[in-house]
């Protein structure tokens, strides 16, 4: 890539050096001494399958992200959802709207979803739409763009730029207020999302809150936290590697437009929330343009989860962590559209049972306990959704029933899903 580095060198850029990660505002723990018990067992599960980056087709990989996303995501919609195409007619951009019942003009979030540039789509995001939807009584739109190696990472942005035009010029015939707009995304999502911010400045509109899921914000270079999370926890080095390689260099990737975070004028952005993971192999990406953007006088609520890995957010059925950041992005949604700043701050969240230093059996012991809770409580899940269904004078009356739903009921009875939280920064 030296092209990129040439072009670089041509630019006001912010080299990674600068990220400093003892600095006030920064998690006092970027890494937890264990990962979150409900995690690990997770996990567990996953490297047990060994998926090895390009041993199969993508369309496989496409297919297989899919189906995980959709199987471990949480909540029907209540509500009213479209497929609608928008854009020229000849390269139309595919975006799915949720609209909560009832008859009213709503706020809208404009979600990016994850997958490298590469995988994913309106399906592998459903879920996380569905849930902040039913959270905030909000309008959800997805917004499927097109990926990589098939189109340049400059399509995909296209893509995204083409929707949010619709959405200003077309949303009030949906019952949104494009005025109260926010902009969010998980990974490369997040990536877009920081990037659609600085697009929306650039055109003089003022969305009102960025949600940047673990974002990968510096395509051109690698942090110390790469190294620190190669292997184990979902994403790793080897999956980066061959990310990388699939995408090809035929890209500036120090071009503002691809990295948002090599911006020299972060000022004026809409406030942010960044939600980032301690086993997070780009968990320094995402800290570094958050610190950027605080230096710019941009209000900044960090949630970091300590013991978390890159992509929990997709786990909500099994995962704790993900049902608090899911609550804590619909807390920031409704604030941010009552016309709320955000709060300067920093919040750690970390399961304090997975610190305790347990010999190998008792170790063993809790995964296996957390493993059957995560279990049971998926199946209860699946059950409810098909009485749902099948049997809805039924399903109401079933699913309220602690004795029906055993594990669920267990699981929150016990420590086995036990957040802290702790505020390590706050700036009035």
């Amino acid at each position: 890539m030296a092209h990129a580095a040439s072009s670089a060198a041509n630019r006001n850029v912010t080299a990674i050096a600068d990220f400093d990660r003892t600095a006030e505002g920064m998690p006092l723990t970027f890494r937890a001494p264990n990962v979150d018990r409900d995690a690990r067992a997770l996990l567990r599960g996953m490297n047990v399958a060994e998926f090895k980056p390009g041993a199969y087709p993508l369309t496989l990989m496409r297919e297989r992200f899919r189906m995980i996303a959709r199987g471990l995501g949480r909540h029907d919609f209540n509500g009213v959802q479209r497929e609608v195409m928008v854009g020229p007619a000849d390269k139309p951009v595919h975006i799915r709207i949720y609209t909560p019942s009832g008859r009213k003009v709503r706020p809208v979030f404009v979600w990016f979803h994850g997958g490298a540039f590469l995988i994913g789509g309106p399906d592998t995001a459903d879920s996380i739409c569905r849930n902040i939807a039913n959270k905030t009584d909000f309008a959800v739109i997805a917004v499927e763009y097109r990926l990589a190696p098939e189109h340049s990472l400059h399509d995909g942005r296209a893509d995204c730029i083409v929707a949010l035009d619709w959405i200003y010029q077309h949303g009030a015939e949906y019952g949104i207020d494009p005025e109260r707009l926010a902009l969010g995304g998980d990974s490369a999502g997040g990536n877009l999302a920081a990037v659609m911010a600085q697009e929306c400045r650039k055109r003089g509109r003022h969305p009102k809150l960025q949600v940047l899921i673990y974002p990968a914000t510096n395509l051109a270079e690698s942090y110390p936290s790469l190294d620190e999370n190669a292997s184990g926890y979902m994403l790793t080095a080897e999956m980066i590697d061959w990310i990388r390689m699939t995408i090809g260099d035929e890209d500036d990737s120090f071009d503002v437009r691809l990295s948002p975070i090599y911006e020299p004028q972060l000022g004026g952005l809409a406030d942010a929330l960044v939600i980032s993971a301690g086993y997070d192999p780009i968990r320094d990406d995402g800290l570094h343009y958050a610190q950027l953007l605080r230096n710019a006088g941009v209000p900044v609520e960090i949630a970091h989860y300590a013991g978390e890995f890159h992509g929990f957010l997709n786990f909500d059925t099994v995962v704790a962590a993900a049902r608090d950041a899911l609550n804590r992005i619909a807390i920031a949604l409704v604030d941010a559209f009552d016309d709320k700043r955000i709060v300067d701050r920093t919040t750690e969240i970390a399961d304090p049972g997975a610190e305790r230093d347990q010999s190998r059996v008792p170790d063993l012991f809790s995964e296996w306990m957390t493993s059957s809770f995560m279990a049971g409580e998926w199946f209860e899940y699946q059950r409810n959704r098909t009485l749902k269904a099948f049997l809805p004078m039924f399903a109401s009356p079933l699913a309220d029933s602690q004795l029906f739903n055993m594990a669920s009921t267990l699981r929150n009875m016990t420590t086995q899903s036990a957040l802290e939280a702790h505020v390590t920064y706050e700036q009035n």
